[in-house]
């Protein structure tokens, strides 16, 4: 979300009073449920995770976190020598 201020201005000047239109209770939830998941999928930006349906035994969450670290390390690395001898150094004392 960029900008928490947004998403609630559209969410206060949403017509919210359509949905008092229908009788039926199932029309007034999908109006509802309609008009608020449009706001949320403009002002929030969705992000897709990897769900492993049979977690691997021995990993646990402070190898998984070395291991993000050391992704992290990864992208921050251009490959070139320089960035090997002073940069990488530099980010390693950062994280941790």
């Amino acid at each position: 979300m960029e900008n928490p201020n947004d998403f609630k201005h559209d969410l206060e000047s949403a017509p919210w009073w359509v949905c008092s239109t229908f009788d039926d209770i199932d029309d007034i939830t999908w109006a509802w449920d309609r008009m608020y998941n449009d706001i949320v999928k403009s002002q929030v930006t969705s992000r897709k995770a990897k769900v492993r349906k049979c977690s691997l035994p021995w990993m646990n969450g402070e190898i998984q976190k070395e291991m993000n670290k050391r992704y992290k390390l990864l992208k921050a690395c251009d490959g070139t020598l320089q960035h090997r001898k002073i940069g990488l150094t530099t980010k390693v004392l950062e994280i941790k």
